[in-house]
């Protein structure tokens, strides 16, 4: 179980640390590489820089619907859950690490690629993350004491859940303390006026009017929060995966592979609508608002 709490305290930065700052960032060099009209062009589609990072977190999240979908299977199939977890878990943190690389703003448009990537493969280990949890559960002294009661596997289940929720928070917390410096102290040199066109942009950096204060550019300070939430995100998680063991999930059906699998599960669990329809509706609803959640805390 130590792991299993381990991997969840240094994962969860993403969600709480690197998803709240890291699409700032992206939004910044957006603007900073806009043109005269402070617009910036996708192939000879232009978009504003403050939708930037809406747009491709969105679509990372239709990326990971997909993936969801398709890979699914892996979690509750075979023998690839673990390696599934440490490939998803490196991916992720390591395109988490890859922001503070990025030091040109007209590289934006390779930012928001890393942004999508390092969502997705966050959500995708996640997958495979909680695949361990009724495992875990169904092996505990207790759960086995009682034979593996429903009743007692519900309560067990809620147990752990709450209990790995609250290392996540812990985790969370203490690297957001840790960024409280980085954001008061750390500031970059503004941009060289040559390199701007949008007018609101370079009147921000540089104004006409004397009394306005100009922008501080703090770039550097997100860089620097994209580094420490990658390298917090891949200690601690590669150390809870130490402690989690291989535990194969059952085999696949004959003349199943997983990503066929993974699609009978999904058209059988549909199936299921008119028999829990309650479900079905909380599922819809905990979706939207999760999504709304998480759009509304990486977008300010």
């Amino acid at each position: 179980m130590l792991g299993w709490y381990i991997y969840e305290f240094g994962t969860n930065t993403w969600s709480a640390v690197g998803i709240t700052f890291l699409p700032v960032l992206a939004t910044s060099y957006a603007k900073l590489a806009s043109d005269s009209s402070c617009m910036v062009s996708i192939g000879s589609t232009k978009i504003a820089p403050s939708s930037f990072s809406t747009a491709f977190i969105s679509f990372s999240v239709l990326i990971q619907a997909i993936l969801f979908f398709a890979l699914g299977a892996m979690a509750d199939y075979g023998n690839l859950r673990k390696l599934m977890l440490i490939v998803t878990t490196l991916i992720g943190a390591i395109a988490c690490l890859l922001h503070s690389a990025i030091v040109d703003p007209q590289q934006w448009w390779l930012l928001g690629g890393i942004l999508v990537i390092t969502n997705v493969f966050y959500g995708l280990s996640q997958v495979f993350y909680l695949s361990y949890l009724p495992l875990l559960v169904y092996s505990l002294p207790e759960a086995i004491n009682t034979n593996r009661e429903p009743l007692e596997i519900v309560k067990l289940t809620s147990e752990v859940s709450a209990r790995g929720s609250i290392f996540a928070y812990i985790g969370s917390v203490l690297c957001l303390i840790c960024c409280i410096p980085i954001i008061f102290f750390i500031t970059d040199s503004p941009p060289p006026l040559q390199d701007l066109r949008c007018p609101v942009v370079i009147d921000a950096y540089y104004p006409n009017d004397t009394s306005k204060k100009p922008e501080v550019d703090s770039n550097l300070a997100y860089r620097a929060i994209a580094g420490l939430t990658g390298s917090w995100w891949i200690f601690f998680s590669l150390i809870g995966i130490f402690f989690l063991k291989q535990r194969p999930g059952i085999p696949l059906p004959p003349g199943q592979n997983y990503i066929s699998q993974s699609f009978r599960s999904l058209y059988t669990t549909f199936k299921k609508f008119k028999k829990l329809p309650n479900a079905f509706k909380f599922i819809l609803v905990y979706f939207i608002a999760s999504d709304t959640f998480g759009t509304a805390g990486s977008v300010g």
